[in-house]
């Protein structure tokens, strides 16, 4: 069967990209004929990683691929090619991936960290919202748990995902645990390096990789964007210690939900005097 690229070049109508419009991405109108053919959207997924990466972010990750290749790929809206940099020192990892897509002449380029939980259809509804970049907002890994993603920085302001946001929001930072951005906010950047983990003295604190290429984009005017909606259906993995502790608020929340449920008075709340605790009758 006959491909509309091929269609194209025979009726000489020159390069031109996928488009999105109204959420809908699709192939674009008709141009002037000049002898060259429609060209796809060229999406590079970008990973960098240690050691070893998690068997569920992997599951998502086959996921993610498979269903891209069946929308994006079948209409020949879109070439992938997966791009991963195996090292220790992230901002030098991100640096060297970035490279790798300028050279390759990619449109689009899809950060994920082998971390990150998400669904199948992320790519795709990030690629919908027709902006330069966009990603997600997630928790971090260590407790107390708090947002990655910052609305402003002076004052210091997170940025917060409840059940209630929805939608699209700018803000100052984002992790990269889940980025698309398009290549071309590239033309608009000072030159590399693009990523450093860098000591801010005003902020007393480390500024990390991601956060020092959202800098330079508010320098460039490019504003970032987190997609609220799919920051829900996504997640951020990290190893846990499970201790007796947990066990015990757990087992005592049930005992209560119990008691409350059926009226079971054998189980009772007793006092030590500093804090109110359910137990179990002997």
């Amino acid at each position: 069967m006959e491909s509309r690229q091929d269609q194209d070049r025979e009726e000489g109508r020159e390069p031109r990209l996928a488009v999105v419009e109204g959420g809908v991405i699709k192939e674009p109108e008709v141009a002037e004929p000049t002898g060259e053919g429609f060209e796809p959207f060229k999406i590079v997924i970008s990973m960098p990683t240690h050691d070893v990466v998690p068997s569920m972010f992997m599951y998502d990750f086959a996921n993610l691929c498979a269903y891209t290749a069946l929308t994006l790929g079948a209409n020949n809206l879109a070439e992938m090619a997966v791009n991963m940099n195996h090292g220790t020192y992230i901002h030098c990892m991100r640096q060297d991936l970035l490279d790798d897509a300028i050279r390759n002449k990619a449109t689009h380029m899809l950060w994920v960290d082998t971390d990150m939980r998400f669904p199948k259809d992320a790519l795709l509804r990030l690629l919908k919202h027709n902006v330069d970049i966009v990603g997600i907002n997630y928790s971090n890994r260590r407790v107390p748990c708090d947002f990655v993603a910052i609305k402003t920085e002076e004052p210091a302001t997170k940025c917060w995902t409840t059940e209630k946001s929805t939608g699209l929001e700018t803000v100052q930072y984002i992790g990269f645990g889940l980025v698309l951005m398009r290549m071309s906010v590239m033309n608009n950047l000072a030159p590399p390096p693009w990523f450093q983990n860098i000591y801010d003295p005003k902020l007393n604190d480390w500024c990390g990789e991601d956060a020092f290429f959202c800098r330079l984009l508010g320098d460039a005017g490019i504003d970032v964007y987190i997609d609220h909606d799919l920051s829900k259906d996504c997640g951020h993995m990290g190893m846990f210690k499970y201790e007796c502790g947990h066990a015990e608020v757990t087992q005592q929340a049930i005992l209560k939900d119990e008691a409350e449920a059926n009226g079971n008075y054998d189980i009772c709340t007793v006092t030590d005097g500093d804090s109110d605790e359910l137990v179990e009758p002997e």
